[in-house]
């Protein structure tokens, strides 16, 4: 994880849309629910969770989509780069203080590792999991705030369940 302090850039292809994120992440997290697929155009997306006041935007004002979430009816905000459309960052209604970095975008990706998977209810079936990282079916907090029980806590011995055995622990 990032030291306090750090300063990390990235940006979009183009490199209009350039951030820098300052100090420690607040958590890593591999989204595998169908939005985050959609959004990266591939099976998640690996997001790096920073407080806004540790998300500073240097480059060109990115453009917003909001998408509604026919699951919990909260907006979530795309922030992406008008010229080449690569998106480098997520806001939520739900979470207002935070600010997720697609993690692809970063200069220099290699320091990111997540700490857990989340919504693998929608994983691939052939999704297999580290040793070091957390599961849940789906968000880690529950609508009331609190949090869930992972399907798998890290360091346990099955490291590569299938998610059809994931869909079954609902």
């Amino acid at each position: 994880m990032n030291e306090e302090g750090e300063v990390r850039e990235g940006g979009c292809l183009c490199g209009g849309v350039r951030y820098q994120s300052i100090g420690a992440a607040r958590w890593q997290a591999a989204c595998h629910c169908r939005f985050c697929q959609r959004l990266t155009g591939s099976v998640l997306n690996a997001e790096v969770v920073f407080l806004k006041e540790h998300v500073l935007l240097t480059g060109a004002e990115p453009k917003i989509y909001g998408y509604r979430s026919p699951d919990h009816a909260r907006m979530i905000n795309v922030h992406f780069c008008p010229e080449c459309g690569v998106a480098v960052g997520l806001t939520f209604e739900r979470f207002p203080l935070v600010w997720a970095i697609l993690s692809g975008t970063y200069d220099d990706p290699g320091w990111i590792q997540m700490d857990k998977h989340i919504f693998s209810i929608s994983a691939m079936p052939w999704m297999a999991y580290s040793e070091s990282t957390d599961v849940y079916s789906g968000h880690q907090l529950k609508m009331d705030g609190t949090l869930e029980q992972p399907v798998r806590k890290r360091g346990a011995e099955d490291l590569s369940f299938n998610t059809t055995d994931v869909k079954l622990q609902k």
